[in-house]
């Protein structure tokens, strides 16, 4: 690793520590618009969750899946058609995007990530059924020439790596399994752990995973169950076993629906499901001890789903309205994890992800 690398990583690692949830400030929200070729950005209010200055930054390709590095420095933008992944720098104070490069990737790419370190870029090909890894330059620069591709079962929708950076997850909503894999973060090489797949119902197909704070369990979104599962997770193997799942939707809903995105608050209390049928996010309670869940209710969003965010002090909840073009802003009650509905904000048609970045004080001359 150069020292510019380890200097990156260990100022990454400081920056947040410093935005606490207690000590964060206001927050950037980027949407991807899939039918313009542009990246919109908001600042929201991190006290009130109000949105202003919108802003648009024009990109090459029409956006799909986004991410940022662990940081929150660098914008990373999935042109899923053209085989290609951004990389952008978030100027601090201003929030402007700035190119760094675009790589080609010789796959189509419904979902990116970044490792822990930073040091690393993950993709996952619905449509051609591949992982692909690239390793990242010391400025967050995607690197063209130092990759890899690995063949996964049909319809890989997503891929996480743990919070220890050691072991790696994707979820097959066409082979109904969750592909394990051991990390090795000097090399940027996978390989399958012992038990290399994990099974799962032919009624359910994973889509989406997130992890417990606690690192105790895995969450998966269900794409054809409808519903929440969680597995029990072993730090020391990164074994996998089914603990629980529970239906993300309506009481007595029969019409059709493929649930989408997940996400689970940072205090490990709660988790959200999306859902493109009944239009909803199913909210739920989580035992983080046992890894049970629990039902709590619907928030009707009146919208098709594919990508919602949660705020790092789990006040607000961001949902990208993809047929409305629309963001929709929702407060979460801190002893319930309910939702209620504050206000939508324009931001164009077919927004396929959303995310947040802290917005940074710009350096001192």
């Amino acid at each position: 690793m150069t020292t510019t690398k380890i200097i990156r990583t260990a100022l990454g690692a400081l920056s947040l520590s410093l935005l606490a949830p207690s000590a964060l400030a206001d927050l950037w929200v980027f949407t991807s618009p899939s039918e313009s070729k542009e990246i919109v950005r908001y600042r929201m209010d991190e006290q009130t969750g109000e949105l202003s200055d919108r802003t648009t930054f024009a990109t090459p390709h029409t956006p799909w899946a986004m991410a940022t590095d662990p940081a929150g420095n660098v914008l990373y933008v999935v042109f899923r058609d053209d085989k290609k992944v951004g990389s952008y720098t978030i100027k601090e104070g201003s929030g402007v995007l700035e190119e760094m490069n675009v790589a080609s990737i010789d796959a189509q790419l419904a979902y990116i990530s970044i490792d822990q370190a930073g040091l690393y870029l993950f993709g996952a090909s619905y449509k051609e059924g591949q992982i692909t890894i690239n390793k990242l330059g010391d400025f967050g620069d995607i690197i063209e020439e130092e990759a890899q591709q690995i063949a996964a079962p049909k319809q890989v929708h997503a891929f996480e790596i743990d919070l220890n950076n050691r072991y790696a997850y994707a979820p097959t909503c066409g082979s109904n399994t969750i592909e394990c894999f051991q990390f090795n973060t000097e090399t940027g090489e996978l390989k399958p752990q012992s038990t290399a797949s994990v099974a799962v119902d032919e009624s359910l197909a994973p889509r989406h995973l997130r992890f417990s704070p606690n690192e105790k369990f895995l969450y998966t979104s269900n794409q054809k169950g409808g519903s929440l599962s969680s597995f029990s997770y072993s730090e020391e193997t990164g074994a996998l076993e089914l603990v629980d799942t529970a239906s993300s939707l309506p009481a007595g809903f029969e019409g059709k629906n493929h649930s989408s995105d997940v996400q689970v608050t940072s205090n490990g209390k709660f988790a959200y499901v999306g859902n493109r049928g009944p239009n909803s996010i199913g909210m739920f309670q989580l035992d983080t001890e046992s890894g049970k869940i629990t039902a709590t209710g619907q928030q009707d969003i009146g919208d098709v789903t594919r990508s919602f965010t949660i705020t790092p002090d789990d006040k607000f909840m961001v949902v990208a309205g993809h047929e409305s073009g629309e963001l929709q802003v929702h407060a979460i009650d801190e002893n319930s994890g309910k939702l209620s509905h504050l206000k939508n904000y324009p931001a164009g048609k077919g927004l396929m992800w959303v995310l947040t970045a802290p917005v940074k004080p710009e350096p001192a001359h």
